[in-house]
């Protein structure tokens, strides 16, 4: 069952249309409709006024629209930084805030760099001179060093003096 009010500010018609729930609660849903624009290509503006949300039960998120809210600090309310919808902080009460930071144990975290085998040159060898002996001719590789943002660090080895 629903009750439809109507109310004409100037060129905008204001709905308010109220459906009974199964709880016998009343859900409210409001919309604003533009009287310019033609057949049913009009502008919508909903907002729901009802207790419950889509986004209720998990005290993390705005119940409103949603966003992450920030944890509750010396102020009474929590502000939601997207929709500015208030929240007693007495309803945080009794909720643990728990952090914890994990660390890599120090053997996961070391680079590794492998042991040249002089036997075994890997890689594609390119036309440029060693410092050392003179000669042309190094294989190179290239190996991550640092993190993803910067670029890859690149290692020439001679074929000839390794």
């Amino acid at each position: 069952m629903h009750q439809t009010h109507k109310k004409k500010t100037g060129q905008e018609e204001h709905v308010t249309v109220v459906y009974k729930n199964h709880a016998d609660n009343n859900t409210t849903v409001e919309a604003t409709l533009d009287g310019k624009c033609p057949f049913f290509l009009f502008k919508t503006q909903f907002k729901q006024t009802d207790e419950m949300s889509c986004f209720d039960g998990n005290p993390n998120f705005c119940p409103e629209c949603g966003s992450v809210l920030p944890l509750p600090g010396i102020h009474d309310t929590v502000l939601c930084p997207r929709c500015s919808f208030c929240i007693p902080v007495a309803e945080f009460a009794g909720q643990e805030i728990r952090s914890t930071v994990v660390f890599n144990p120090v053997e996961q975290s070391a680079v590794t760099v492998d042991d040249v085998d002089d036997s075994d040159l890997k890689g594609p060898v390119i036309d440029r001179r060693c410092s050392r002996c003179n000669k042309e001719g190094m294989v190179y590789h290239t190996r991550q060093m640092r993190s993803a943002d910067e670029g890859q660090t690149v290692f020439f080895t001679c074929v000839h003096c390794r």
